[in-house]
């Protein structure tokens, strides 16, 4: 996820702050460790999305899970069952690390709709809080994103570009079984953020060695003449 997790107000990042055993939102968590820290993911964060705030498909956008952040493990936990515990809650690495997915709700196999919503977590170390102000400038918070998409587009996009035998067989995309690299620019709802189409793409190409990239985002400057600070930005990554 490319957005910044201050500015941008993409409420899928969730500053870790809060010690597990304390009352948040209303309850007291138990954690494995007292170390951990826990907030809480809302599904209404994805109201602006396919989804329609309703990430675990129960028919409300009232629900939400806790979360749970061992800082000395780099892992994270998510309260899937709702009950408190993140005991008997899996733990899961950066997808990165591990290739790690959840899911909120659960897919009824006599329909011909999934269900259930896959995410994955990632996390930002020692992110400056000062965008808050006050008490927050000079210092630092970690931070864990729900890694949830916004629309189906992304995976259109993925399947023309490096599908493998779908449908049987019968069709591939234009660079078959190519690894894909996942970048969310897009808040739930309309527009991108321009954290992400700047600082995401530099991160892309400069630190994860991406060769291609695709940004299928509508809109262009008045201008279409690549005489723009993010044209010409997007230039020197090219």
């Amino acid at each position: 996820t490319s957005t910044d997790p201050i500015t941008d107000g993409d409420a899928t990042w969730r500053r870790m702050t809060n010690g597990p055993q304390a009352g948040y939102q209303g309850r007291t968590w138990t954690a494995p460790k007292p170390t951990q820290q826990v907030t809480v993911f809302f599904e209404s964060a994805t109201a602006g999305g396919d989804m329609g705030g309703d990430l675990n498909r129960d028919g409300d956008t009232t629900d939400f899970w806790g979360v749970l952040y061992d800082p000395a493990k780099g892992t994270v936990r998510v309260d899937l069952n709702d009950n408190g515990d993140f005991t008997d809650d899996v733990e899961m690495k950066p997808y990165k690390d591990g290739f790690q997915v959840g899911y909120f709700g659960t897919d009824n196999p006599a329909t011909p709709v999934s269900e259930r919503i896959p995410f994955v977590v990632q996390i930002r170390k020692d992110v400056p809080t000062d965008p808050y102000g006050g008490t927050w400038v000079g210092k630092k918070a970690d931070f864990v994103n729900i890694g949830v998409v916004a629309s189906e587009h992304g995976t259109h996009v993925a399947g023309i570009t490096a599908a493998n035998g779908l449908f049987g067989g019968k069709m591939n995309g234009a660079a078959p079984g190519a690894k894909i690299v996942s970048s969310r620019a897009c808040v739930f709802g309309p527009g991108c953020t321009n954290v992400a189409l700047t600082e995401g793409m530099i991160d892309l190409v400069v630190n994860h060695g991406v060769d291609i990239v695709n940004m299928s985002i509508g809109g262009l400057p008045a201008q279409n003449d690549g005489n723009n600070a993010r044209a010409r930005m997007y230039t020197r990554l090219i």
